[in-house]
């Protein structure tokens, strides 16, 4: 019987300092891929020149790469700046701030505060107003139901950042995981601060950055405000049913296996491309951590090569694949801007064309001039009227004629494809139909969402109301307007 004390796979120790490093080299490697540069470039040129853009929304899978691309986006950006001295040695083209999820009901602004002032290398700020301890009543805090005072944001804190910003020359600000500052129980929360973000870049004209995944989807257009001032990039994985992204694919998974510090056989760890794929889901972040795993339990057994053993001990299982999939595929499914959303637009449009063409076809015309040596037309006649209360001639109907009477109920009722999980996210229950317009409660039975039976709405009553709004295939959230 062996020893307890020693593991005889030798993991109750760390790799030799040799295999150590040699692991970090490839666990800190970033390869270039034609996702990531395409997503790089638009980043860049959002930087450069936002032109109007207060913020950019970076979603897409989680482990697609959204971090690695940021961390040495960011890290090129101040390399270049620093390299063309642009005459402030203290100038910082871009500033990283790992967005922490929030300890109470609400995101805390001054965590945000504090960590990119330390990020720029400020460890304090001094303080510009002096206060007399003898008038400290006066300073009481208040309830106060207005929005603004939810949040956890000192004034003072704030100055210094927005100062720090501007003395730095910051170009863009890139919030990580930033789905923690916006989501909360209640609808008002992404909207407010969005609100904060487009006043900070107002005042410093550092573009806020927002990366995260496919959570943000539901921030891009909460009202034409958020609209028009947010940039949205989408950051896709591979899909393999697309011959040009497979080809991209294999050479990404080629390329991996070329810097493994191990012994490889290539050429035969592709002809199983597609198992590569299967357990990375298209995602090259989610493909290199798992070749680090498995390089690592090589190393650790002593192996000088990186076999398909190896791999698949260290692979997602089946249930953490199927999940990650399953939510990879909601949000690639809200992306889709389908025909539908297309005649929703030209179905809003249409009725400011109409109105356009009849203002221009009743425009007065202008008096024709009678041919010289002609009399002017006469006055019409006038018609003959009858007498009060004596009927005009006509034919009266003959026989039962049915009345034309008005549907009772809107063709649209039953089961809603809207996911209650989304709905207690927000806090929002009232829903618009897509058919006659009217904004009714949904009812909850067990996980069903259902949207009762209604008279057609006959004339547009005010929208001063949040509630959902299909478009196309996806509900989306409707604000009323500021």
């Amino acid at each position: 019987m062996e020893d307890m004390d020693t593991a005889p796979d030798g993991l109750d120790r760390p790799l030799p300092p040799d295999a150590q490093a040699r692991l970090d080299r490839f666990k800190a490697l970033t390869i270039r891929h034609p996702k990531l540069d395409q997503v790089e470039r638009e980043l860049r040129q959002a930087i450069w020149e936002p032109a109007g853009f207060a913020y950019v929304l970076l979603y897409g899978p989680s482990g697609v790469g959204k971090s690695t691309l940021v961390e040495h986006l960011a890290a090129r950006l101040n390399q270049v700046q620093q390299g063309q001295g642009q005459g402030n040695p203290a100038s910082v083209a871009a500033v990283l701030v790992q967005t922490r999820p929030p300890d109470g009901e609400l995101f805390h602004r001054n965590d945000y505060y504090t960590k990119g002032l330390r990020g720029l290398g400020h460890t304090s700020f001094e303080r510009h107003i002096r206060v007399d301890l003898s008038t400290e009543p006066h300073f009481e805090h208040k309830e106060s139901r207005r929005r603004a005072t939810r949040y956890q944001d000192t004034p003072e804190l704030r100055d210094a950042w927005e100062e720090a910003l501007r003395g730095h020359q910051v170009r863009a600000v890139i919030l990580d995981e930033a789905q923690h500052l916006l989501k909360n129980a209640t609808a008002s929360t992404p909207l407010d601060q969005l609100d904060w973000i487009k006043s900070m870049v107002t005042m410093t004209r550092a573009l806020h950055i927002l990366v995260g995944p496919y959570e943000l989807l539901h921030f891009c257009n909460l009202n034409g405000q958020t609209a028009r001032r947010g940039l949205e990039i989408h950051f896709p994985r591979y899909h393999v049913e697309q011959e040009g992204e497979r080809l991209a694919f294999q050479n990404v998974l080629l390329t991996l296996l070329s810097h493994v510090p191990l012994v490889v056989d290539r050429e035969a760890l592709l002809d199983h491309w597609w198992y590569f794929y299967s357990r990375s889901i298209g995602c090259v972040g989610i493909l290199h951590e798992w070749l680090v795993r498995a390089t690592h339990t090589a190393l650790q057994e002593g192996s000088d090569t990186l076999t398909m053993t190896h791999l698949e001990q260290r692979a997602l299982s089946d249930a953490k694949c199927e999940r990650m999939i399953a939510d990879i595929k909601d949000g690639e499914d809200e992306l889709h801007y389908s025909s539908a959303h297309r005649e929703r637009l030209e179905q809003l449009l249409r009725g400011e064309r109409r109105d356009a063409s009849a203002s221009k076809s009743n425009a007065p015309a202008a008096p024709s001039q009678p041919p010289a040596g002609t009399a002017s037309a006469a006055a019409p006649k006038p018609t003959a009227t009858g007498k009060v209360g004596q009927r005009a001639p006509g034919r009266d109907p003959v026989g039962d004629v049915p009345r034309e009477e008005k549907a009772s109920k809107c063709a649209f009722s039953g089961a809603l494809d809207l996911d209650l999980g989304r709905l207690t996210h927000a806090g929002i229950w009232k829903v618009e139909c897509p058919v006659c317009h009217a904004i009714w409660t949904v009812r909850v039975r067990g996980s069903t969402v259902g949207f009762p039976a209604h008279p057609p709405l006959r004339t547009l009553k005010s929208r001063a109301i949040s509630r959902w709004v299909k478009q196309g295939e996806a509900w989306t959230l409707a604000e009323p307007p500021a």
